[in-house]
This record gives structure tokens, sequence and C-alpha cells, in this order.
């Protein structure tokens, strides 16, 4: 399985048909089965409304063996409303019980409110748990100098023969940047 948009939305259909599921039950499947105190190896957030792309990244990242939470607040309601007490605590708990905070950047996609929240929040209680992966908009090809320049001090995850990688650590998969070495900072991981 590779980080390309065919690919990725392939799956994730050919998941969507065999299971009768809607997308957003199949995002969501994944999160009922966690205790509310059991970590994830990912949390996965976004700003877009494409689910199907969305699934897609998820089974790639559980192809290679990871847990996978997603975040599942639609675009829609996330959008650029401000983050409230409602919101925050629940979202707050879960980023706690993750190993990383993976933000998904569909080029051209402005950052929401909430996005820029949980990636100021995760920076203040683990600075360096943080990645990005970027994906092209539809019609386009990829090009992660289009970042978003608040998103260029997180590195990037992108695909190197046949596995994940973090950019800035060439040496580095993303399954070895996920286990290095991480201050303790009270979090809880099994």
């Amino acid at each position: 399985m590779s980080l390309d948009e065919r690919t990725l939305r392939s799956e994730a259909q050919y998941l969507r048909k065999t299971t009768a599921l809607t997308y957003t039950q199949l995002l969501s499947n994944n999160n009922n089965q966690f205790d509310r105190h059991e970590s994830s190896e990912v949390f996965l957030i976004h700003d877009t409304l494409d689910e199907e792309l969305l699934l897609g990244v998820k089974l790639l990242l559980e192809y290679h063996g990871l847990t996978v939470r997603v975040d599942v607040a639609p675009a829609t309601i996330q959008g650029d409303y401000q983050p409230d007490q409602q919101r925050v605590e629940p979202l707050a708990h879960l980023l706690r019980y993750a190993r990383t905070l993976l933000y998904i950047h569909i080029e051209g996609t402005p950052v929401s409110n909430w996005a820029d929240w949980k990636l100021a929040y995760m920076d203040t209680i683990a600075p360096t748990k943080t990645a990005i992966i970027a994906l092209p908009s539809p019609n386009h090809t990829p090009n992660t100098s289009n970042v978003a320049s608040h998103l260029a001090k997180y590195p990037l995850v992108e695909e190197r023969n046949g596995g994940l990688y973090v950019a800035e650590a060439t040496a580095l998969s993303f399954i070895e940047w996920l286990q290095r070495d991480i201050p303790d900072n009270n979090l809880t991981f099994g």
C-alpha cells in the first residue's frame, strides 16, 4: 500500500464495499474499540471533508502495524469555530494518550482554528511528537513546499521504498521515529 491518492482511495473504497459501512462509520469504528484510557500510537487529525482519503491514510498506517485513532469531528463542525470547553476536554484527553499527533494536510486547504489548537496543545505537552502528511489537493501533484508556513516546523512523513519515513530524519522510518526516546511529560503509552 502506498501514500498516493489513487491507492488510498482504492483501499478505502474496497473496505467500504466489503463492509457495507459508511466512511464515517469506518473512521469512528476503530475509536470505539479503544478504552477511554487506552493509548494509541497515532492520533490522526485533519481539516478535510474527504472521508474517503482520510480512511485511506488510516488504512495505510494500520497496514504498517500502527494503532490509529481518528479525530472524527467533521470538518464542517471544526471549521473556523473557536475551540470551546465542551470539545476541548475530550480532545485534550485523547491527545495525552497518543504517542504522536499526525496532521493530514491537503494542499491548498486552510488550517482551521481547531487544528491549530490541537497542534499547539500537543506542542505544550510533547513538542517532538507531531508530524505532517502533506497530500495534494485533487488533480494536483504533490508539492510539500506549499505546506502552510506555520506547519513547516513539523517534520513531514513521506513514502520511500515501500515504507514511511520522516523527512527530517532520513535514516529513521516513521515507526522508529515514533519509538525514539521522548522526554517524559507524564504521558502514558503502553
